[in-house]
């Protein structure tokens, strides 16, 4: 340490009380809730996903999903070849 060396050395001598006045500083993370393991779902899991997001209906909301799909389509592609 320095102010064995020099014990005259003011610099020194106030650097290590301004270290010796600093208080500690109190750090934690915060714990985060437990993740669910992933796991791969099956075909027929999916077919059923599928089948629920086209429409719980039956096959009139099917239709009317896929035509508006279909529209949504031909106007984007007008909308590009337009002009």
């Amino acid at each position: 340490m320095i102010l064995d060396v020099q014990p005259g050395h003011d610099e020194a001598r106030s650097l290590l009380a301004e270290i010796k006045g600093r208080t500690a500083v109190a750090h934690s993370e915060t714990v985060e809730d437990a993740v669910e393991a992933v796991t791969s779902a099956t075909s027929g899991e999916l077919t059923g996903r599928f089948r629920d997001a086209l429409g719980a209906d039956g096959p009139v909301a099917k239709v009317r999903l896929l035509t508006a799909w279909l529209q949504r389509i031909q106007r984007n592609r007008g909308a590009r070849h337009a002009g």
